[in-house]
């Protein structure tokens, strides 16, 4: 927090930039309380087209996203306060950073935040390793599904060490911290790419093997969720990985918008999959269903139900 204060000495127009970005976070955040409670009473509604374990675990999911969410805006809110007071309390010397227990509390949210978009994302590859793990996947898909979930743990260890050791190692928790952003944003962007390319080639395949007249639109939407989601989600990680190694001021000036528009794309996601938007098993078993027998052998078959 030194390095912030003598920032703000510094270049007192800065406080302005500071206060708006954490403003701008809060405008965020009640879009994105808007758009999770929207996409609960959409689930809530919609338990006859779907299991309602997955209903159910996806509401809790949204609820806990929110929670953390905001949390972690309202505590960079107050570590942006207690910054300013202190600042105007010593304008002429070296403030001492603050005991607060939000110190550690706001790392621990973001990373939490991460924990949680970022394990929505794997969990959706899962299931769509799955699905298709009898035809395209069959070789190498677990490897893959392995690596992207390994990536994760390794994202959410790497930020909750740097969090603990925040207080005491600053050096040491700063560069743990943004390598923990850059594998976030390389996860983000890797599995996404994947997914994208997966159902891509599995849609060239049903056509190639089933003609012209095989159903394969229903592939689209979620490649262009994804697509909507990762406009918003890589930028904002990549966003917050420049803004971490340029500065600890930089960090904090970007975090609430990152923090905000990465949870934001994880929730229009879900939003999206109450719509009714989302890959479809029942759709897929009747595209397989309607080929003819030697294209059935040639695909080995539909999606094993015991998945």
């Amino acid at each position: 927090m030194a390095s912030i204060l003598r920032e703000l000495h510094n270049y007192p127009d800065h406080y302005m930039t500071l206060m708006t970005m954490v403003a701008i976070g809060f405008l965020l955040t009640g879009g994105l309380i808007t758009l999770g409670i929207s996409s609960v009473l959409l689930l809530a509604k919609g338990k006859k087209r779907a299991p309602p374990k997955q209903h159910y675990f996806l509401c809790i999911y949204v609820i806990a996203l929110l929670l953390v969410t905001a949390g972690c805006e309202v505590g960079m809110l107050l570590e942006v306060d207690g910054i300013i007071t202190l600042r105007l309390q010593s304008p002429h010397d070296e403030a001492q950073e603050p005991s607060d227990p939000t110190t550690t509390l706001i790392p621990l949210t973001q990373t939490a935040v991460y924990a949680l978009t970022e394990g929505l994302l794997t969990w959706r590859y899962f299931m769509i390793y799955q699905e298709l793990r009898h035809s395209l996947l069959a070789k190498c898909g677990h490897i893959v599904w392995i690596f992207i979930a390994c990536l994760w743990v390794l994202a959410v260890v790497t930020g909750f060490i740097s969090d603990g050791l925040r207080l005491r190692y600053q050096t040491l928790s700063h560069g743990l911290g943004g390598a923990s952003v850059v594998l976030v944003a390389v996860l983000n962007l890797y599995a996404t790419m994947l997914i994208m390319i997966v159902l891509l080639r599995y849609r060239r395949m049903v056509r190639r093997r089933l003609g012209n007249k095989a159903s394969t639109a229903q592939h689209l939407p979620i490649i262009v969720i994804l697509l909507e989601s990762a406009v918003i989600g890589v930028p904002a990680t990549i966003a917050l990985a420049v803004g971490v190694f340029a500065g600890e001021y930089f960090g904090l000036v970007i975090a609430p918008i990152a923090i905000a528009g990465h949870a934001f794309s994880s929730v229009l996601i879900i939003h999206q999959v109450a719509l009714g938007r989302a890959f479809d098993r029942r759709r897929e078993e009747q595209t397989i269903n309607e080929a003819p027998m030697g294209a059935r052998r040639e695909g080995q078959g539909p999606p094993d139900h015991r998945a």
